[in-house]
């Protein structure tokens, strides 16, 4: 194998490294200048949230500087009803009559790690921004809800908190509001490793499934909310009030409707444990399939650790999004340059060997490989009549048992 490390290399594409996962879609005609221009413009879109600002703590005076557009965004991410029509002046006075009311209603559908931020901010009123210690992202959160505004005073970028909140979030810390952050929390945390493990989760199957990790009644938890609000800030998968799926979803429908009919198969029980494992940022499932694949790039290819790993996260993306196991590796192969065909074939019999030995979407985070296992499979006959298991309330018949 040591003639194929020498002959064989790596191609260098750092446009697809800037974006991430590639698309080809997206990026068939992808530029530096259209590079240029997208962080210009994100730049351009945050900048306008800088200027400078008096020392003042008022909600009435920092709803003032923004722009109708971002009054109606605070609005709907306040859950204030009946509002498109409303002028500029309208809305903020809308935000300032129900502002207390649905902060409350907010802050007991977060979880413990945004309210500390909300606590540590309340104590300080403001704080001089260090870019090393304070995500850019977290700020425009909380900021989308009117929960702090951001501005240049004597010269330094801060975020203010309103003072109406600052009271609201100092009286209301106590262990009874602590637990329910807790509670909601884990529920976050466990539909994240959900949408990382299966791709897509309809809402009546998590709350099937989640019964057996939690020990606390979920009927008085608004789950609507607190997943929405969780999708918002982690911004790692998405949730539109009846199905969640993990941010690399490129088909929700389609991998929701391939697992729906796989009616002779349970989702895969994952431990407590690996699901909250799998609810971070930097999440990736270094199983022994990965390990060795991973080795077998390294020992066999003149790539370094960092690139490797960028190649098989993509890879796995294709393979759990469905792609066609030939399409999967043709785009593999594209990032080499490969000197005849045997090495092609190498390598293609490593990417089948390990698209069969990790947990994929379309069959509900199994793997094909336990999947050749009988005992897998779930045997219980659906009668055309009957309730389809998808949970859409229709007939089995007119529903997945169309296909």
């Amino acid at each position: 194998m040591k003639e194929t490390k020498d002959n064989t290399y790596l191609k260098t594409n750092e446009a697809s490294k800037i974006a991430g996962v590639r698309k080809e879609d997206e990026l068939e005609n992808f530029s530096y200048e259209d590079e240029d221009e997208i962080i210009k413009s994100e730049l351009k879109k945050e900048l306008k949230s800088w200027k400078p600002i008096e020392e003042d703590f008022s909600l009435e005076y920092h709803l003032n500087r923004l722009t109708k557009a971002e009054l109606l965004n605070i609005a709907r991410n306040l859950y204030i009803n009946k509002i498109s029509s409303l002028k500029k002046e309208e809305l903020k006075n809308r935000i300032l009559e129900f502002y207390e009311e649905k902060v409350h209603f907010l802050i007991e559908n977060i979880d413990v790690e945004r309210f500390e931020f909300l606590i540590d901010l309340a104590r300080k009123k403001f704080c001089k921004v260090r870019y090393t210690n304070i995500q850019i992202n977290d700020i425009g959160y909380f900021r989308d809800m009117a929960f702090l505004f951001t501005g240049i005073l004597n010269g330094e970028d801060v975020i203010i908190m309103p003072e109406e909140l600052q009271k609201i979030v100092l009286n209301k810390d106590n262990k009874s509001l602590r637990d329910r952050m807790e509670n909601n929390g884990q529920v976050i945390k466990l539909f994240w490793g959900m949408c990382n493990y299966y791709g897509v989760i309809h809402i009546d199957d998590f709350k099937q499934l989640i019964k057996k990790y939690i020990d606390f009644d979920l009927s008085s938890m608004d789950l609507k909310v607190v997943l929405e609000n969780g999708a918002a800030y982690y911004n790692e998968f998405e949730y539109d009030g009846n199905i969640g799926n993990d941010a690399l979803v490129d088909n929700v429908d389609a991998i929701f409707l391939k697992q729906h009919k796989r009616i002779d198969l349970d989702f895969y029980p994952f431990k407590k444990e690996e699901l909250l494992a799998a609810a971070r940022a930097d999440f990736q499932d270094k199983t022994k399939a990965y390990k060795r694949f991973y080795s077998f790039l390294i020992n066999n290819f003149d790539i370094d650790v960092d690139v490797a790993e960028d190649l098989i996260f993509s890879l796995e993306a294709d393979i759990k999004n469905n792609e066609k196991i030939s399409e999967a590796i043709s785009d593999f192969l594209s990032n080499f340059q490969l000197s005849n065909v045997n090495e092609s074939s190498f390598i293609g019999s490593e990417v089948i060997k390990f698209a069969n030995n990790i947990r994929q979407w379309i069959i509900k985070g199994y793997t094909p490989a336990e999947l050749s296992s009988s005992t897998v499979v779930n045997k219980k006959k659906i009668g055309r009549n009957d309730p389809c298991p998808c949970g859409s309330g229709k007939k089995y018949k007119k529903c997945c048992g169309r296909g």
